[in-house]
């Protein structure tokens, strides 16, 4: 029997991390987010990898599995929200929580510069994003599946 596809694995809680990016996007608009500037994919992705430590739910011993759903869930959670969320920062010349300045790119001045300081910065993200996830993948899943098995994971 074929074990299930890393992006089949990861889809239901990329989804659940989607919808704090969106819900997160929409709080943005407030312009004063207070308590939502902490909110947000981070604190969602940890409360989910320490559930699926808990539960069990991913029984996946190969470290390489493991890695591959983490990096599926960071791509998909970083980068296409935050390159929305700075493109709009950008164009709306928002300056308030994680577009302050020194926190964020400067705004462009041209349609180009917008673009690009959006998708550099998504690109960024991303990559903290996969290394966050990376290693709450391995503290979470990766070592309590191999401690219940008991052998040695490969």
């Amino acid at each position: 029997m074929t074990s299930p596809s890393i992006l089949c694995i990861a889809k239901p809680y990329l989804r659940a991390l989607l919808c704090v990016a969106a819900l997160r996007y929409v709080l943005e608009f407030q312009r004063n987010p207070g308590f939502f500037d902490a909110f947000g994919v981070y604190g969602a992705s940890l409360g989910i990898f320490i559930a699926l430590g808990f539960s069990g739910t991913i029984r996946e011993r190969s470290i390489g599995r493991v890695l591959g759903i983490s990096t599926w869930m960071a791509a998909g959670a970083w980068f296409l929200p935050n390159f929305v969320s700075y493109l709009t920062a950008q164009y709306a010349g928002w300056d308030h929580g994680r577009f302050a300045k020194g926190r964020a790119p400067e705004i462009a001045a041209t349609v180009g510069g917008k673009f690009l300081a959006a998708l550099g910065t998504a690109f960024g993200t991303t990559i903290a994003g996969t290394l966050w996830c990376g290693v709450l993948a391995v503290v979470c899943i990766w070592l309590p599946n191999r401690m219940r098995s008991g052998t040695e994971a490969t």
